[in-house]
């Protein structure tokens, strides 16, 4: 029986995937020539960190928070006032009401966590936000995911994980999670259980997944 979902923010529950892919192109593309804002939008979810040093092949500390602080201030300056996809409060909160637990497994920094959960009010939706900043290895290794049912008291076994990316879902399978793959374009994902295009299934979707496993 599924007690307990881990999900991924961005692209997922709120509308950012764009604005983050941008501000990054913006200060990656000139150390990185050829790369493009899709090839950054397949790396939604994994730490900032990460994928600095993936494009410009330096690791020392004080040029990945250079960086690091200039395509954050990119992503405050654009962040949208409508964050939320349209169904995400009424979904959650259906959820909750059924005696769900959830909690957000999000790969982005403190900087842009803090304002995000500010601005979209998803703290009141949720029971427990896990950044990649409070485990040892953010996606697309599980750290995120474990953490997150460990907070809920849920075991893996017994939780979904949710996400827009193969680095929400490569995990999620590997921790023996249920997986729901959610792509806004109607997209599938041959490696989760279910695909969907928003959110509005997943409360009956739950309910059948808990039938069968009775």
């Amino acid at each position: 029986m599924i007690k307990g979902i881990a999900s991924d923010m961005d692209g997922t529950l709120i509308d950012t995937a764009n604005v983050i892919a941008n501000a990054q192109y913006k200060t990656l593309k000139d150390f990185y020539p050829g790369l493009s804002r899709e090839e950054l939008l397949r790396l939604k979810g994994v730490q900032l960190k990460t994928i600095i040093s993936r494009y410009t092949s330096r690791n020392d500390e004080a040029f990945l928070q250079e960086l690091t602080a200039n395509i954050n201030k990119d992503i405050l300056s654009s962040l949208p006032d409508n964050l939320p996809f349209e169904e995400t409060a009424e979904v959650l909160h259906t959820l909750r009401s059924q005696g769900i637990r959830i909690a957000i497994a999000t790969g982005l920094s403190r900087t842009i966590l803090l304002e995000v959960v500010r601005k979209s009010g998803l703290i009141q939706l949720v029971d427990v936000i896990v950044s990649s900043h409070d485990v040892q290895q953010g996606k697309p290794a599980p750290d995120v995911f474990l953490e997150a049912f460990r907070r809920i008291g849920v075991k893996p076994t017994e939780g979904l994980v949710m996400g827009d990316s193969d680095n929400d879902i490569t995990p999620g399978n590997e921790i023996g999670a249920f997986t729901v793959f959610v792509s806004r374009e109607g997209l599938k994902n041959e490696r989760a259980r279910f695909s969907i295009s928003s959110l509005r299934p997943l409360p009956e979707l739950m309910d059948r997944i808990n039938s069968q496993k009775q």
